[in-house]
């Protein structure tokens, strides 16, 4: 994931520099919007780890032990990410169409990295499989499984090479941002059905990710629709 925090700003303030947005103000954004992305993406991990009540019990007497067990949900981190961007934006009064040329295109890169470092790490793993390309984790033990987390980084380069294509003519506000939600939601709902990992959480027969999938694929053709009609 640090790696490919790394790599993104560096793509990004390139960007920058090449339709002259301001060095120290797209610092500025990039901060607030991972400070927001990592706190959105912990919260939702903790929400969606422990039961509501035994998380409520904790915090009444003073049990905090969970924070030391925190991980990274990817979903609480975009959406922390994007309102920590729009703050961002207009506090700094940044020009929304360009940050986005600047910014979406290269978050799937970095998606694709840190699902990387999933597979490495052997978390967020996939249901038994001893096809090819199988893979172990030390999560489950005596096992092979379906190697979801590769599958989920080559998808996410594919994503950011049709928004690098998308952003070569100019877009409405939000329109890049709406086609990578749309783009992603698809992915995610489809690939949850192949992981096997239940830490993520799930509610009636569809796991948290995609329930917030419907509702990022339903914001995002809204959005466009909406600055289609403009």
């Amino acid at each position: 994931m640090t790696i490919g925090i790394f790599l993104c700003s560096f793509l990004i303030l390139k960007k920058a520099r090449q339709i002259n947005l301001g060095f120290e103000e797209m610092i500025v954004v990039m901060a607030i919007s991972l400070g927001a992305a990592l706190f959105g993406a912990g919260l939702l991990y903790v929400l969606v780890s422990y039961p509501s009540e035994v998380l409520l019990d904790k915090i009444v007497n003073g049990e905090f032990d969970f924070l030391s067990e925190i991980g990274s949900v990817y979903y609480g981190g975009l959406i922390g990410g994007i309102l920590g961007a729009i703050v961002a934006l207009r506090w700094q009064k940044l020009d929304v169409k360009k940050v986005e040329q600047c910014v979406v295109p290269f978050l799937p890169l970095g998606h694709s990295i840190g699902r990387l470092g999933c597979l490495l790490a052997g978390c967020c793993y996939g249901f038994e499989y001893t096809g090819p390309l199988a893979v172990r984790s030390a999560f489950v033990i005596g096992k092979t499984l379906f190697p979801i987390q590769g599958v989920e980084a080559l998808l996410n380069l594919k994503i950011m090479a049709i928004l690098l294509l998308y952003i070569r003519k100019n877009r409405p506000s939000y329109h890049i941002l709406a086609l990578y939600l749309i783009l992603y939601s698809i992915v995610r709902f489809s690939l949850e059905f192949f992981r096997g990992d239940l830490i993520r959480g799930s509610f009636l027969f569809l796991s948290t990710s995609q329930w917030i999938s419907v509702i990022l694929l339903l914001v995002g053709i809204v959005v466009l629709c909406r600055k289609q009609e403009q």
